[in-house]
């Protein structure tokens, strides 16, 4: 792809979505391109510290098997999407998620920005991604497919690490000491030094040398060696010839390097506990794909991630409407099906209007649905001066703005009351 999501967002969104694979692509995209008669687009951004496409962009993907294989196809599709509607993917972590008392959230990031949402979607996978895509293949590996690889992946680890003269890092967790023998031997065979780098536990070898703390990047090998995170939020530079990231041992037990309040239920194993709808027991949390425990499928998180921000656009409309969203292509509803305007939501005058795409592309977008672009955009934005503006009546405008998915409409938050 050429074009890229943009980067930026605004203080206030609607759903936020915390990670950029399959299944936060999907969800960010579902939740703000949302197909239905009267259905409200709602401003929806991203957040993830890696490039997007999460571990789909690594290698190829099996939808189902061998015969539906796919390289760089799904990322790119989700990401060209994500440009098409204006979905921001931004490169920072989110560290904190508060829930406030009136419903939204609080989001802290890596950067220090604070933004409020009313629903979140947590797709950050097993465990939280860096810059580790860059060097896939080269300087890192994974443990993937069977165990019965491992041994063979570990001893070509560890002669990589040899031959460009740093040690083997072994990325991972409490539950990589199931590894501990493997690593051993290669490490024996290549003559080379290990250096665990485990965010809990230990690996169960008595004098190895373990760095504590989360990877926050591989860099390059020219630049001190690996970034490492504490607890403490200090950071530690630990030199490595080689990265070996256990994804055997973030399976079985996910990485915890989000903090939640409340944090929402957990399955014995440590992944999130959803329903069917992808919500968790936090109302307006949703979670969706590798996060949510096996089956780890890309097909899964498409599926997960659709449902997750589908489920999100509802809650948010639940709580602004009142009532429930039109969502006829994926969840019939009740309802006067012979009166269009009924599934038109009524907008107070007071809301707020949220324009979501370029100005000038939106102006383009309402200019086609016999609306008049320049004027809306010029008028103060509340939801009455627009449909003074419009000059027609308020269902007929918000209507083909909603249909046009180029403007959502919120009540005033704080800080708010005298911006317009």
């Amino acid at each position: 792809m050429t074009a890229h999501p943009p980067a930026d967002t605004p203080p206030r969104v609607d759903v936020a979505v915390i990670g950029a694979g399959p299944a936060g692509l999907a969800a960010a995209v579902r939740a703000r391109w949302v197909k239905g008669h009267g259905a409200v687009p709602f401003r929806v951004a991203v957040f993830d510290p890696a490039p997007p496409g999460g571990l789909a962009g690594w290698k190829s993907n099996m939808l189902t098997g061998p015969a539906w294989r796919l390289d760089d196809e799904v990322p790119g599709r989700l990401l060209a999407d994500c440009v098409e509607w204006r979905i921001p993917v931004v490169r920072e972590a989110v560290e904190s998620v508060r829930a406030e008392a009136e419903g939204t959230f609080a989001i802290l990031t890596s950067a220090g920005r604070s933004v409020r949402a009313d629903a979140v979607v947590l797709a950050a996978g097993l465990r939280r991604l860096c810059d580790e895509r860059d060097a896939f293949g080269s300087r890192v590996s994974v443990a993937f497919q069977g165990a019965d690889r491992f041994p063979a992946l570990l001893a070509k680890a560890a002669r990589a690490a040899r031959a460009a003269g740093g040690p083997l890092a072994l990325v991972g967790h409490g539950g990589s000491r199931a590894l501990a023998p493997l690593v051993a031997r290669a490490a024996a065979e290549a003559e080379v030094e290990v250096v665990w780098v485990l965010e809990d536990g230990d690996p169960g070898q008595p004098g190895a040398r373990v760095a504590r703390g989360r990877l926050e990047a591989v860099g390059s090998g020219e630049d001190g060696g690996l970034r490492v995170r504490g607890e403490d939020g200090g950071e530690a530079r630990i030199p490595a010839g080689h990265v070996f990231i256990d994804y055997y041992a973030f399976e079985a037990r996910p990485s915890r390097w989000l903090r939640w309040e409340p944090d929402p239920s957990r399955l014995p194993s440590g992944h999130v506990r959803v329903d069917r709808e992808g919500a968790t027991d936090v109302p307006g949390l949703f979670a969706a794909g590798d996060c949510t425990g096996p089956y780890y499928a890309i097909a899964r998180a498409l599926g997960d991630g659709v449902t997750a921000g589908l489920s999100a656009w509802r809650h948010v409309f639940r709580g602004r409407f009142g009532r429930e969203g039109s969502l006829f292509a994926y969840r019939p509803g009740g309802g006067d099906l012979a009166n269009e305007a009924a599934w038109v939501p009524e907008v107070p005058g007071d809301f707020v209007v949220d324009p979501l795409l370029e100005p000038r592309t939106c102006a383009r977008v309402l200019d086609a649905r016999a609306l008049p672009g320049a004027r809306l955009l010029a008028a103060p934005r509340w939801a009455a001066a627009w449909v003074a503006a419009a000059g027609i009546p308020a269902p007929d405008l918000w209507r083909a703005v909603f249909e046009a998915r180029a403007a959502t409409v919120r009540p005033v938050g704080p800080g708010e009351e005298d911006r317009w």
